[in-house]
């Protein structure tokens, strides 16, 4: 990748960092670059509720903290299924390296409080085939059709204008700890998406 294609992808990615804080309060940084293990943004979301009843505790449990992987496509032809498998990889890849943290941590009497999230991002519009992908992924995720133009804005209403679609998989949805993140996905797209 030249210079020019890597600061539109930056520039790119910076962009989904603004709207996501403002329209979805997610707090994300930009990691993108050579090296970068196919995640361009990083960052955590605690859900709102500090505390989950499970069926037949007495006591309530922490609710897990999601950590955020974000993938950056900022092409001009629409994001494909190789685009969702992509992110599945990183999201398999996370998911071991967070076992084998776990079972250390486990080891020395700890906890392992927190889970993967993965979300794609891209400045057009997905392919029929990569909603059907995300969709029926096993992973958590959530694909995003965002405006890469600046001119949308990311300030009040404009916010929603500059997000599109919002593709949620099943496995996401299943999942009461990522009821927030998703309203606030969704949120940020108007409420569209599925």
């Amino acid at each position: 990748m030249g210079p020019l294609p890597r600061l539109l992808a930056a520039a790119f990615e910076q962009r989904a960092v603004d709207v996501l804080a403002a329209g979805a309060g997610l707090l994300l940084r930009r990691r993108g670059g050579p090296g970068d293990a196919g995640v361009d943004l990083l960052g955590r979301f605690q859900p709102h509720a500090a505390v989950a009843m499970r069926s037949g505790d007495t006591e309530p449990a922490p609710v897990p903290l999601l950590t955020i992987l974000a993938q950056c496509k900022s092409e001009a032809r629409p994001a494909g299924p190789v685009h969702v498998r992509e992110l599945e990889g990183v999201l398999s890849a996370a998911a071991a390296a967070a076992a084998a943290a776990a079972g250390a941590m486990i080891a020395r009497g700890g906890s392992h409080p927190h889970r993967h999230f993965g979300l794609l991002i891209s400045a057009s519009p997905f392919s029929p085939q990569a909603v059907r992908r995300g969709a029926a992924s096993a992973f958590p995720l959530a694909l995003l059709h965002l405006d890469a133009s600046p001119a949308a804005g990311t300030r009040g209403g404009a916010v929603a204008a500059s997000a599109h679609a919002c593709v949620v998989s099943r496995t996401a949805s299943m999942s009461p700890e990522l009821r927030d993140l998703l309203d606030a996905l969704r949120a940020l797209t108007g409420g569209g998406g599925r």
